[in-house]
């Protein structure tokens, strides 16, 4: 075998043009590699806020939009990283552990991609029909369903469906859980289909029923603990109906401690929200946002709600603060909505700025 020997030749380093011929390449080398790491197909959002745009039933043209701090717009940021659609009808985002698990309903199946990037992770599948996902632990999480009482169980580690649970559900045909709040190892779950709380211990699976009025749907914890409940009301078609409502659960000891009603079977509520700073409910109502101090003693919604009136249909919000919402018009449900940046003075609200989002934006996240 030969044996080759590699002698070191030093540099003449008191070259002056070699000296900064070296120099310019050094630069040239750091340039080439800033331009490497500068992927223009890496989407930063590590500011502003997203908009999931539920898009329109069966035509998959769901997708989340980023709204940034400086107010420019990225939309369809989904497609944009990873050259696919996002699916048929965004539902919700739960972010973990650096990540956004995107639920879409009518795919049945949640998308896991880096939170500040949107690059594609995984897909979560054999969902009946995800609604919510809730995450207790790197291990393990629960995923409420429409038109099924079965709460899947995920690992959002492995992105896999790992097991289910077989909810109470009075009739298999209204079967359906929605929104989740986890209190140490209780999970609190609007079953939305048995007119009731349902509690899981998430260390033993065991569940326990809280009655509430019909239709519970969205949760909101206050600062004392106690968890504010949204009640659709039932299906009037049916002749199962009552008015829309709010109740105040005490975890303490499971009981319902206060309940705020309508009068009449006309109001069709969604998306409740609490800001802490004033104990202010907010919820939408007939496409109109609604607010109220938590601490009224009138029963009476009707009496003690204020109506934001604006020359809009409210479809989803969001408050950055207790003067800054930002609300989403849906339009007609077929081609791009809008997301208003609203002032609230004095019980009244005013356009400050708009954006052009995705069809049917529903739900804002910071």
């Amino acid at each position: 075998m030969t044996k080759i020997s590699i002698k070191s030749v030093p540099l003449p380093l008191k070259n002056p043009k070699l000296m900064r011929l070296l120099y310019l390449w050094a630069l040239i080398g750091i340039s080439f590699a800033s331009c490497k790491d500068d992927d223009p197909t890496v989407l930063p959002y590590e500011n502003g806020f997203f908009v999931l745009n539920e898009g329109s039933f069966n035509a998959a043209n769901a997708s989340v939009s980023h709204i940034s701090e400086d107010k420019s717009i990225s939309n369809d940021i989904f497609a944009t990283a990873n050259n696919r659609p996002l699916g048929d009808v965004a539902q919700s985002i739960t972010f973990y552990d650096n990540k956004a698990f995107i639920v879409v309903n009518n795919s049945q199946k949640i998308e896991v991609v880096e939170r500040n990037t949107f690059r594609s992770l995984g897909t979560i599948q054999n969902l009946p029909s995800p609604r919510y996902l809730h995450i207790v632990s790197n291990t393990k999480g629960y995923v409420t369903n429409l038109f099924s009482n079965e709460l899947s169980i995920i690992n959002p580690n492995t992105y896999q469906k790992t097991g289910s649970l077989t909810l109470p559900c009075a009739d298999n045909n209204s079967c359906w859980t929605e929104k989740m709040i986890q209190q140490g190892n209780k999970l609190y779950i609007a079953n939305t289909g048995n007119n009731a709380i349902t509690v899981l211990d998430t260390n033993t699976d065991v569940v326990q029923q809280i009655v509430t009025r019909q239709q519970p749907s969205d949760l909101v914890e206050d600062a004392t603990g106690k968890i504010w409940i949204l009640c659709l009301g039932g299906w009037c078609d049916f002749n199962t109906c009552e008015p829309a409502a709010l109740q105040l659960l005490n975890p303490a000891n499971n009981t319902i401690e206060k309940t705020f009603a309508y009068t009449t079977n006309d109001n069709f509520v969604a998306q409740l929200q609490l800001d802490k700073t004033n104990n202010t409910l907010y919820f939408v109502n007939n496409g109109s946002l609604i607010w109220l101090n938590a601490n009224e003693n009138n029963s009476n919604l009707t009496d003690i709600a204020t109506i934001g009136t604006l020359n809009r249909t409210i479809y989803g919000f969001s408050f950055k603060d207790a003067n800054t919402i930002y609300v989403t018009d849906a339009t007609d449900f077929a081609q791009n909505g809008k997301v208003f940046q609203l002032n609230k003075q004095n019980n009244q609200l005013s356009i400050i700025d708009s954006f052009t989002v995705g069809i049917v934006p529903a739900k804002l996240y910071w």
